[in-house]
């Protein structure tokens, strides 16, 4: 018989502290800490960034997160092409083009943001009202914070007009007669220093934009919803009178353009700052592209303002032609034509966690440094629009600064705008439009052009499915389906 006891004879209490004994033993403190396992269980998960066709701006947030919070992030950069394939974005935090905020909510890769009870959140931050509400939303939710949105603006030798007494043109009206007035200037000079009066983006890829920024005074009616399609029928709108008008009176100028044809964004504002032209069509006012370099030779006086606007506005219900009331402004901005949001993901680990990031990098505290560094955003916080110089490149002056922020903190704050499409297709679309503009410009009827157009959208849209577009559509106007 053996001196010890069975485990069969062994009382409870015996067990246990044989157990605890085992345990000890072989699990001490020391082995625990060297577990890669259970390190890797216990470590907080990085949060997942993920920063769409923006080098510049994926640097800039890794350099001011780490240098204002510390902890780390796992960032990566993906190409648009890449994210709309996507069909599970494993990510927390999504920074994307903000037209696009359609396609990815409709594919389910968002989710509204969520801030702690009693807190204002994004909707009480100093933020222009277009970026902090109007762009940030789907539906009746807020989905994103704004990163900026350059809008297309007017740019013009303030000089030559100086000289000449000219006031920047206020309508479209207007715009066509300092056309003309500038180009009887131009025909004056012994030299022709000046190829061109005026350069608007009509390149592929622009010119549809140029178009709806054109269009937009004319279209969005104060009792309208809709400006592109109607909103019940899904029937595009765009071969309406609203839209000849712009695209007409878009080829009577062209005659006036600089150089090429077919200008994209960038190079239009290039043009002017090159002393090629004397007023240019641009939302590309911080892009390194239209900018030439310190040591050439000094740029031309310019100055910004909004782009015309209409006193008369298109009334789709009784189909006819309206003058605006004396308490509207003439000017309708387009928005959504660049710029970035932020938003959370659907697949977020946390969404408290993931809201937090985008209200920080954001922040009054940090917005500028994470945002100066790339083309692609724009002044948003008040703060911003009221001191601009350091928002764009050291060879323009402060004069050009103050005017733009003027006109950024004005376009900011009309609650009359015409989105530039943020539904899913809006590549597909906006690709017909400038072949009805390069189309109009080549000679055919603007009636022909855009009825190509329209018909080619209403293809598009019975591909994507009618129902679906159309819900989507809602939504991008803040309605609910």
């Amino acid at each position: 018989m053996h001196d010890s006891l069975s485990i069969a004879n062994r009382t409870p209490v015996q067990l246990l502290a044989g157990l605890a004994l085992l345990l000890m033993a072989g699990c001490s403190s020391k082995g625990v800490e060297e577990d890669p396992g259970l390190k890797e269980v216990t470590r907080p998960l990085p949060l997942r960034v993920v920063v769409v066709d923006s080098p510049a701006l994926a640097q800039s947030i890794r350099t001011q997160w780490l240098a204002h919070d510390g902890d780390e992030i796992q960032l990566r950069e993906r190409s648009l092409e890449e994210l709309l394939g996507t069909k599970r974005l494993l990510a927390d935090v999504v920074v994307y083009p903000s037209a696009m905020i359609g396609e990815l909510a409709m594919a389910g890769h968002l989710q509204p943001l969520s801030f702690q009870k009693g807190e204002t959140g994004w909707s009480g931050e100093a933020v222009l009202d277009n970026q902090r509400v109007v762009e940030a939303s789907w539906g009746s939710d807020l989905y994103a914070v704004s990163l900026g949105s350059p809008q297309p603006m007017l740019a013009y030798r303030r000089d030559i007009f100086q000289e000449l007494g000219v006031q920047p043109p206020a309508t479209w009206t207007d715009y066509l007669e300092v056309c003309r007035r500038l180009e009887a200037f131009r025909s004056e000079q012994q030299d022709a220093i000046f190829p061109g009066v005026v350069a608007e983006p009509t390149g592929s890829g622009d010119a549809a934009i140029t178009l709806l920024a054109r269009a937009a005074s004319y279209a969005r009616h104060r009792n309208q919803y809709s400006g592109l399609f109607d909103f019940i029928s899904m029937q595009p709108l765009i071969a309406g009178p609203p839209f000849r008008r712009a695209l007409e009176e878009l080829v009577e100028c062209h005659q006036f353009q600089a150089g090429d044809a077919e200008l994209t964004s960038p190079q239009a504002f290039g043009r002017l700052l090159a002393g090629e032209c004397l007023m240019a069509i641009s939302w590309s006012v911080r892009d390194p592209a239209s900018i030439p370099a310190p040591d050439q030779t000094p740029l031309p006086i310019v100055a910004m303002t909004e782009l015309p606007g209409s006193t008369e506005v298109y009334n789709i219900n009784n189909t006819s032609w309206e003058n605006r009331q004396t308490s509207e402004s003439v000017h309708v901005p387009l928005l959504a034509s660049g710029g970035r949001l932020g938003s959370v993901t659907e697949l977020a680990h946390d969404r408290l966690e993931a809201t937090d990031f985008l209200m920080l990098v954001t922040s009054s505290k940090i917005a500028h440094l994470v945002c100066r560094p790339s083309p692609h955003t724009f002044p948003f916080r008040n703060s911003h629009v009221d001191n601009p110089r350091d928002w764009l490149p050291e060879q323009l002056d402060a004069i050009v600064a103050t005017s733009l922020g003027r006109a950024t903190k004005n376009a900011g704050g009309r609650n009359n705008y015409l989105f530039a499409l943020r539904i899913p297709g809006r590549q597909q679309y906006l690709a017909a439009l400038d072949e009805a503009v390069l189309a109009a410009l080549a000679g055919e009827s603007s009636i022909t052009a855009l009825q190509t157009a329209s018909d080619r959208w209403q293809q598009i849209t019975e591909k994507l499915g009618a129902d679906r577009q159309k819900a989507a559509y809602r939504l991008s106007l803040g309605l609910e389906n």
